[in-house]
């Protein structure tokens, strides 16, 4: 029902898609889905609406500061999104995880010969990286997760790069005739380690699993995140950004340049899956809120409501008929439409008084400075991202359905 225009920054084109890909497949695993193991299913309405301050603190983080200690973008457009990370504390819907295999181990069959772990997923940054034993020795320093971390000294195919013969390995930063990495971030998280060559295995469309050998990646020894208590799944972070450390750069031999993501879920905008609701320039999102309030006057069970901080339109519903009646929304992209249906537009909440109803918020909030399409409002489509054409790909799809 609603129109907002908005030409993706990141991607020069994007086009509606069906038909089968070839490459890896990353399945998209919601931490409030039954397959997650860091589910916070009893957290209350206010604490996820505390993603609304880690919306804010993504979108200001795409501008740069005088903060010369932070690295510098990859990106080869002028926002820099490898620089962003919010504040990630124990409550953390609608970021995503996925899971990958790492290294080679000794293993009788059925036990795989690798070992498994949950990685935050972030198409804005490049560097993948894993919190690694040397964290955990006089010196190291982890943050909180729930399986051991990586056994690296015991893995086959782990090799650290040595100092100054590989194309990734920056000049001046080793440690021990090997390469080091640092990454800073603008929220003042951090990981620091030892940079290395690692196998790494993923699902294909082929329904085989793919292993793609020596990809580097970052072992961290000094890791400065915060992602809950010792419940935590998240072992580290997997970029899949321009850059040349981002895995998609270094497997485009199998991948192609593309990979499909797959979930429950200057100028122009950002797609970006890091970003928990999306956030449209003032001009934009005031036409869409007048348009949202003409589409909900005189519908009499609907009155005005004061919603949490942060939720600018909301309206208290006395009889609770969760996202019936609601409209969905179209972003105009080049060469195709972004269709978002109700339930990814709005949240729908129980009261929290003794009285029966609910209310409904729309899940979009205003920016000052760059529009971006959140992770929210991805729910329920299929997102093929080719990174040597620069092509944005997507259709509908019902997630709860995937393999």
């Amino acid at each position: 029902m609603v129109v907002a225009l908005c030409i993706l920054l990141l991607l020069f084109q994007t086009h509606d898609v069906t038909g089968k890909m070839t490459g890896i497949t990353l399945p998209l695993i919601h931490p409030e889905s039954p397959q997650s193991l860091v589910s916070r299913s009893n957290q209350t309405h206010e604490q996820r609406i505390r993603l609304i301050n880690q919306s804010h603190a993504r979108v200001a983080g795409y501008f740069p500061t005088n903060t010369s200690s932070v690295a510098q973008s990859t990106s080869p457009y002028n926002v820099i999104p490898d620089l962003v990370r919010p504040q990630v504390g124990v409550q953390y819907p609608y970021y995503y995880m996925v899971k990958v295999g790492i290294g080679t181990f000794t293993a009788r069959p059925p036990y795989p010969s690798f070992k498994s772990y949950y990685l935050y997923m972030d198409t804005g940054s490049d560097l993948t990286w894993i919190q690694c034993e040397g964290c955990r020795a006089p010196g190291g320093r982890c943050f909180n997760q729930k399986e051991p971390v990586y056994p690296n000294s015991l893995s086959g195919s782990y090799y650290p790069l040595p100092c100054k013969k590989h194309k990734l390995c920056a000049p001046n930063q080793c440690i021990n005739a090997s390469c080091s990495y640092n990454v800073r971030y603008l929220d003042n998280t951090s990981s620091s380690g030892i940079l290395a060559s690692e196998n790494f295995v993923f699902n294909s469309t082929s329904g085989k699993m793919e292993v793609l050998k020596n990809l580097v990646y970052g072992c961290g020894v000094d890791n400065r995140k915060n992602y809950g208590n010792y419940s935590n799944q998240i072992a580290g972070i997997m970029g899949l950004g321009w850059g040349s450390y981002s895995i998609l750069s270094q497997a485009n031999s199998l991948t192609e340049g593309r990979f499909s993501l797959r979930g429950d879920g200057s100028g122009g905008c950002i797609i970006d899956s890091g970003t928990p609701f999306s956030r449209l320039t003032k001009p934009a999102y005031v036409e869409l809120v007048k348009a949202l309030k003409r589409y909900f006057w005189g519908q009499r069970n609907l009155k005005p409501y004061k919603g949490p901080k942060g939720l600018e339109l909301c309206y208290e519903r006395r009889k609770a008929e969760g996202f019936k009646n609601l409209p969905s929304m179209t972003f105009h992209l080049k060469n195709a439409d972004l269709v978002v249906q109700p339930q990814a537009l709005f949240l729908v909440m129980d009261k929290i008084s003794s009285v029966k109803g609910e209310y409904i918020c729309l899940a979009i909030l205003s920016s000052d400075f760059i529009s971006v399409i959140g992770s929210y409002q991805q729910t329920n489509q299929r997102l093929i991202y080719n990174t040597k054409q620069q092509q944005l790909l997507f259709s509908p799809e019902n997630c709860s359905k995937d393999a």
